[in-house]
């Protein structure tokens, strides 16, 4: 089924927030992890003690290089990545990176090295069971449509917010400013989706995909927020340090 602009912009909002962004100031290295093999995955995990998990709901192994870019450290998304995972003992193998799982290696691997994503990054609410903090939820709440141009052609004028659930005041602010500073006045590309997502049904790498992936349109942010959330109320773990980041954007279709 082709996807609609709507899933693309979601799509694409979804994965600059957590490949492009977050992983800058908010990824975390584990060296020498040993592994083992786990059959009901089919590879060989770590079984980190690592809290919150690597491989919890919404988080998992990093899987682009970073990159300079006139001074500025940058993702760069246009392939695979070959320094983020490091495996002693094999040579050949493939990465899964939503179970941390090294899969269908040339010898049998002893241990690996990684950089994980440290927040839980979800497309919609986190719903009654969420995972670990620090958390991000985003949820596209508004839309609007209206002509631009004589002819064909339609202005998308959709609502978006990024809530916050962190572990200390000082985790909440820095994840508030990062994702406010990285849509505020940003136009963002809205890329082809419809090959499929970065990653496999398995976690692992789509190599199918031919990137760096189209950009068919773009969206731009035209107004930004970001507010502290106090929830006098209740004293869970996961209202204590709470903040959104909203924003409205544009996006033309033609």
């Amino acid at each position: 089924m082709e996807p609609t602009q709507f899933r693309l912009e979601n799509n694409s909002l979804y994965n600059y927030i957590k490949n492009q962004v977050l992983p800058i100031r908010f990824s975390e290295h584990i060296s020498n992890e040993s592994l083992e093999y786990d059959s009901s995955i089919g590879g060989y995990i770590t079984n980190s003690l690592m809290q919150p998990s690597p491989t919890s709901r919404g988080r998992g192994w990093v899987y682009f290089d970073d990159a300079i870019v006139n001074g500025t450290t940058v993702v760069n998304v246009g392939a695979e990545q070959s320094s983020k995972v490091s495996v002693v003992g094999a040579s050949s193998y493939d990465i899964d990176y939503v179970n941390g799982a090294i899969k269908n290696p040339d010898t049998t691997p002893t241990s690996v090295s990684y950089y994980w994503n440290y927040v839980s990054v979800m497309m919609g609410w986190p719903g009654t069971t969420p995972p670990s903090l620090p958390l991000v939820s985003i949820l596209v709440d508004y839309s609007e449509k209206s002509g631009f141009q004589l002819g064909p052609g339609v202005k998308n004028t959709r609502s978006v917010s990024f809530h916050v659930f962190a572990t200390s005041p000082e985790e909440r602010d820095d994840l508030l400013e990062s994702i406010h500073d990285s849509i505020h006045d940003k136009t963002i590309n809205i890329l082809d989706f419809s090959d499929g997502d970065y990653l496999n049904y398995d976690g692992t790498f789509n190599t199918d995909l031919s990137l760096p992936l189209v950009a068919i349109s773009s969206l731009y942010f035209i107004s930004t927020t970001s507010r502290i959330i106090y929830v006098e109320d209740s004293w869970t773990d996961l209202n204590m340090y709470r903040g959104v980041v909203n924003g409205t954007y544009e996006s033309l279709v033609y």
